[in-house]
């Protein structure tokens, strides 16, 4: 069964027009035609052939395939087997560029807050990068949904720290919508703050 046909074959006609990634043409045609293992013959193939690349064109290849799968990280545009050999290297390396530091978030370590630490390094080198700040809210938005999804019950984790990150999110979001999400999840961890600490203390 194709999986996401549509966005998988546009992606593999989009990478053809650069020669060098053709190979990876070749996995999303045939990961687009449901014929998984042979894609994934192809794309071991690729990654053969892009161990010789510059790390800089890697980066490239990282930004842009990135993008193309919409900064998901499930979707089949980004295999294991190419995050963990090619993206994930290529971009640790990177440690000046925000967009790299904010991807390496999405495709590396994803224990505990090192995605967060990372979009927030990110964030640090350039304020106004449109991939950080991107990934910085969604990140923010789902582990503070997660934090309050037992309210009024339960608040798991601090809610001090879910408010300086909502605080921060506040002031990059330019979406109304996920603006009055941003400001009634501050509003619920001020709540639970003051009932944990009713005299301030």
């Amino acid at each position: 069964m194709p999986e996401a046909p549509d966005s998988v074959a546009e992606a593999g006609q989009r990478a053809a027009m650069e020669p060098r990634w053709a190979g990876y043409a070749e996995y999303c045609r045939l990961r687009a035609a449901g014929l998984r293992p042979q894609a994934l013959v192809a794309l071991d193939a690729f990654l053969a052939a892009a161990a010789d690349w510059h790390p800089a064109d890697r980066v490239i290849f990282a930004k842009w395939v990135t993008a193309a799968a919409d900064h998901a990280r499930s979707s089949p545009l980004l295999p294991d087997p190419m995050v963990r050999r090619m993206l994930v290297p290529a971009l640790a390396e990177a440690t000046d560029d925000a967009e790299a530091r904010a991807l390496l978030g999405l495709l590396g370590d994803t224990h505990d807050d090192a995605p967060l630490a990372l979009y927030l390094d990110a964030l640090a080198q350039a304020p106004d990068d449109p991939v950080a700040v991107k990934l910085f809210l969604r990140a923010v938005l789902q582990w503070v949904d997660y934090a309050q999804h037992e309210l009024p019950g339960c608040y798991l984790g601090d809610p001090a720290e879910d408010i300086a990150l909502l605080e921060r999110a506040a002031t990059l979001s330019t979406d109304p919508d996920q603006r009055n999400l941003i400001d009634h999840r501050l509003e619920a961890a001020r709540r639970a703050l003051t009932d944990r600490n009713p005299h301030g203390n």
